[in-house]
């Protein structure tokens, strides 16, 4: 088993990465809709249904980098998420919320938190052939 570290994770807009992102996470879901039928022995059955993905990402600030200002609530983006060096997401997205954290009273670093859902289909990674 070949279990991966986070440390080489990021996201790229249009060719360039988001600086300063601290973690991200993507969720798919099916809706999976269930139901008994005079076939299913009293018993619910669950069929396909439609999938959706949602996801967030927490990040730094940097007033110099622009993907910061693409990633605006509202905005249509397609992102690349790094889960690796070679293993890429592709989600087309709608950015749904941005906040930011000021932190007056210790004077963290400023940064916040992205949540975004997917608009279309998303292409998984794909596992190498040699692969067990």
């Amino acid at each position: 088993m070949a279990t991966l570290s986070g440390k080489d994770g990021k996201i790229v807009i249009g060719g360039s990465a988001v600086a300063e992102i601290t973690s991200w996470t993507f969720t798919r879901t099916d809706s999976s809709p269930s139901y008994a039928s005079s076939s299913t022995g009293g018993e619910k059955t669950r069929r396909e249904g439609v999938k959706d993905g949602t996801g967030s990402c927490e990040y730094k600030w940097d007033s110099t980098n622009k993907q910061h200002a693409d990633m605006g609530e509202g905005s249509a983006v397609t992102l690349l998420l790094h889960i690796d060096g070679q293993s890429i997401l592709t989600v087309p997205a709608l950015i749904g919320s941005l906040s930011y954290n000021v932190d007056i009273n210790d004077g963290d670093v400023v940064g916040g938190t992205i949540e975004f859902g997917q608009t279309a289909a998303v292409t998984h990674p794909t596992i190498p052939a040699d692969s067990p």
